[in-house]
């Protein structure tokens, strides 16, 4: 079995409430949950995004563009960033956590709209939420309408009065986790240093493949 798929199937034998362990969802300051239940949110945000990629009659540079607009709002991308360089960010200096930040923003937003393209005719079916931590909420959700469905966990944060995306798990594969341990893996091969994961975005994205997990 290759390394990728022995990492795929540990990460989807890990539980929902071990990754949120793992990837430290519950450290930060709390805040009290928003009036909008986690169910609306991810319903009108998945929504939206899915109104958009399906309008077919616009240019797919206009609706990337939009769909990172309302990514953009949805997700929490600072704190994110930070999760995803996980024990490394303490180390960096602050101009690589600077670089890292919007290098990994331009990287998230790609994965995003590509993953979200690739089921923009299928529909979302919220099936409930869970309290996660001390604030935070797990929707459980799938998208129906093309062969078997595809389960999709969000997790949320509350952040300005709304919720906030810092994870969602695709059929038990969180795209966190597989961020940090790509990152991780990459700086570990660089002698520890941070300054190697800058330099492979950096060359990813110049060479057009901002997506870095498939």
């Amino acid at each position: 079995m290759s390394i990728g798929r022995t990492r795929r199937a540990a990460l989807a034998g890990m539980s929902l409430a071990g990754m949120a362990i793992a990837t430290g969802l519950g450290a930060g300051s709390v805040e009290a949950a928003p009036a909008e239940a986690p169910e609306t949110f991810v319903q009108s945000f998945a929504a939206n995004v899915l109104t958009v990629l399906r309008d077919r009659a616009r240019p797919l540079e206009e609706r990337v563009h939009k769909v990172d607009a309302l990514v953009s709002g949805g997700v929490d991308l600072d704190r994110v960033a930070r999760l995803a360089l996980g024990r490394y960010w303490r180390s960096a200096a602050e101009s690589e956590r600077r670089e890292f930040a919007a290098l990994f923003k331009a990287a998230m937003l790609a994965s995003y709209s590509r993953r979200f393209d690739a089921y923009a005719d299928r529909r979302l079916r919220v099936a409930g939420a869970t309290p996660a931590g001390e604030s935070d909420a797990m929707v459980e959700s799938y998208l129906e309408g093309g062969g078997s469905p595809v389960r999709l966990d969000w997790r949320l944060t509350p952040a300005g009065g709304s919720w906030r995306i810092l994870d969602v798990v695709v059929e038990g594969v969180s795209l966190l986790v597989t961020y940090r341990n790509e990152f991780a893996a990459v700086i570990e091969r660089g002698g520890g240093k941070v300054s190697a994961l800058l330099a492979e975005l950096r060359g990813r994205i110049d060479a057009g493949h901002l997506a870095l997990t498939g």
